[in-house]
C-alpha cells in the first residue's frame, strides 16, 4: 500500500516473525498505540533479497480511506477484551488494521465491548504480498475465512481473499460483545496475511 509505505516483507526495528513458507516477513506491525489509543505510523527497511520478478509486481490498493481506519481503531482499541494469537502476535499494522494471521490448526480471534455502540463496520483484508514470489504465485495463498457474532447469535461468515475490498455493516445496537475470528481458508498459511479494521463506530 504505497500511501502508508507499508513493505510486507519487510524486517522491523525488533523482532518480526518469519514466514517460513514465503521465507519472508510477515506485514510489519506498527508501533504501540498510545494512552490515547492512537497508533504512530512506522514504515519498515525493505527487504535486501528482492527477485526481479518482486520488483516488477505490483502493490494492492487499499481503496479503504486511512484516516478513517486510524479513527475506528483508536475508538476500538481500548475496547478488546480478548485476543487469542494464531500463527502469530495479533497487533495493530501501518494501516490501522489488526493482523489476525491464523494457523493450521488455530484461528486468530478478538472480542470487543460494544456497549453503547450502535453500529461499526468491519474491513477485512488479505494485507499486500506483492512482493513475496511465493505467495504471488500460488492462488490458494491469502485465502482466509472471516467470522463474526454477537454475543450468542449465530455467527456470519465470509471467504476473503486477495482481491476482497468490501466491507461489512454490523447493527450492534443492543449487543454488548463482538467476536472476530479469522481462520484458514487454504493449504498456504503463511501467505493468510488476514487482517480487520473499523469504520463508522456509531455512539447510541
Amino acid at each position: 500500500m504505497k500511501t502508508l509505505k507499508l513493505f510486507v516483507c519487510a524486517s522491523m526495528l525488533g523482532a518480526s516473525t518469519l514466514l517460513s513458507g514465503c521465507n519472508q516477513s510477515e506485514p510489519a506491525a506498527s508501533t504501540p498505540a498510545t494512552k490515547s489509543g492512537a497508533v504512530v505510523e512506522q514504515s519498515a527497511v525493505p527487504a535486501t533479497s528482492t527477485t526481479a520478478a518482486m520488483q516488477n509486481s505490483t502493490a494492492k490498493v487499499d481503496e479503504v480511506n486511512h484516516e478513517e481506519l486510524k479513527t475506528g481503531l483508536d475508538l476500538m482499541t481500548p475496547r478488546n477484551t480478548l485476543k487469542v494469537d494464531a500463527y502469530s502476535k495479533i497487533e495493530p499494522l501501518p494501516d490501522f488494521r489488526f493482523l489476525m494471521h491464523p494457523d493450521v490448526e488455530k484461528s486468530a480471534v478478538m472480542e470487543f465491548d460494544t456497549k453503547g455502540l450502535a453500529s461499526i463496520t468491519l474491513s477485512p483484508f488479505v494485507e499486500d504480498f506483492s512482493k513475496v514470489t511465493d505467495c504471488v504465485n500460488s492462488p490458494d495463498a491469502g485465502v482466509v475465512d472471516f467470522t463474526w457474532s454477537l454475543d450468542d447469535a449465530v455467527p456470519q461468515k465470509i471467504t476473503i481473499d486477495r482481491s476482497y475490498h468490501s466491507v461489512i455493516a454490523v447493527d450492534v445496537n443492543g449487543a454488548s460483545r463482538l467476536k472476530l475470528k479469522m481462520s484458514k481458508g487454504s493449504s498456504v498459511i503463511s501467505c493468510d496475511w488476514g487482517s480487520v479494521g473499523f469504520l463508522n463506530v456509531k455512539p447510541k
